[in-house]
């Protein structure tokens, strides 16, 4: 794809990523009982609601360190168009780059977040397909068109958490959020 700089301070880049790629796995083995519990408690918070004319936006802080970031737009074969952000301090290759998805919005409108939390479990059965805590984010903007298909997608996944637990915010073009 192409990358271009938007800016040099905050470093800001965008990428319109053309490769195929592939985030989820089949679980083999199951995970020791427990869950993922972050070092380091950051405040982000997410937030879904209508503008003055009506339309449907969605915001969030972001109480993060600060890194370079990425603009990345993907139109996989087979799902959807989206946008999302990067923090480049995950990416070591920018074929990397739609496993680290932050937040993002799909061409139908279903925008995704996610915020570290305390605390984080996943269900997981033999042959589950697994993705990462960021991976899941690319699954739902490739996969789903509305909050209710990003919940139902969700619970077919055996989410890894990694060191970073984490929860997600979803809001649709409806208004309708989880």
């Amino acid at each position: 794809g192409r990358l271009r700089q938007l800016s040099e301070s905050p470093p800001l880049y965008e990428l319109r990523y053309e490769a195929p790629y592939n985030v989820v796995g089949p679980v083999t083995s199951v995970p020791p009982a427990g869950s993922s519990q972050a070092e380091k408690l950051f405040a982000c918070t997410c937030f879904s609601a209508s503008d003055a004319s009506g339309s449907r936006v969605m915001g969030r802080n972001f109480d993060w360190l600060a890194h370079p970031i990425l603009v990345l737009i993907t139109r996989p074969a087979g799902g959807y168009a989206s946008i999302s952000v990067v923090d480049l301090s995950y990416v070591v290759d920018l074929v990397d780059a739609p496993r680290w998805p932050f937040d993002g919005m799909n061409e139908r409108g279903l925008a995704a977040g996610m915020m570290l939390v305390e605390e984080a479990r996943s269900a997981c059965e033999l042959g589950m397909p697994s993705v990462s805590s960021f991976g899941i984010i690319r699954v739902i903007l490739d996969k789903a068109a509305t909050v209710d298909e990003a919940v139902a997608l969700m619970d077919k996944y055996f989410v890894t958490f990694g060191d970073r637990p984490l929860h997600y915010f979803l809001a649709d073009r409806t208004g309708a959020s989880a």
